[in-house]
């Protein structure tokens, strides 16, 4: 059996919305490996404070690595500094954290003209319902 985590991003509005896309993310681990993925990450976590500074309870958001806010914004790291990182933090997960990920991404205007609303559609994409 697997544990999922959803996650969204954006918003599943059109009008008025400040996004084109709804996205809904999904972390998948099994459950005879959990508990080896959560002692990573909590090393993990140990270690980026230790070496950078990064606190261990915020959560380290996408967005924050482009824009240096979050826990980036005490830390005054260079644009060419923030995607070193991210890129290291993606070859972590994928060696030692046994975990899968995968993201469903919805344009929401296309969605929209097909009767698609694009919240429903993210879970049925990524639900396979």
């Amino acid at each position: 059996m697997y544990a999922a985590y959803f996650d969204e991003s954006g918003d599943s509005g059109i009008v008025g919305s400040p996004t084109t896309f709804f996205v809904l993310a999904c972390v998948l681990v099994h459950e005879t490996t959990w508990l080896d993925a959560l002692d990573a990450l909590i090393g993990l976590r140990r270690d980026l404070k230790g070496r950078h500074g990064i606190p261990m309870r915020p959560e380290i958001e996408g967005k924050h690595f482009k824009n240096g806010r979050g826990v980036f914004d005490s830390l005054g790291w260079s644009m060419e500094q923030r995607p070193r990182l991210y890129r290291t933090l993606q070859r972590n997960q994928a060696e030692h954290l046994f975990i899968r990920v995968f993201a469903v991404a919805v344009d929401k205007r296309p969605a929209r003209q097909k009767g698609w609303e694009p919240r429903q559609a993210a879970r049925t994409f990524a639900l396979g319902e």
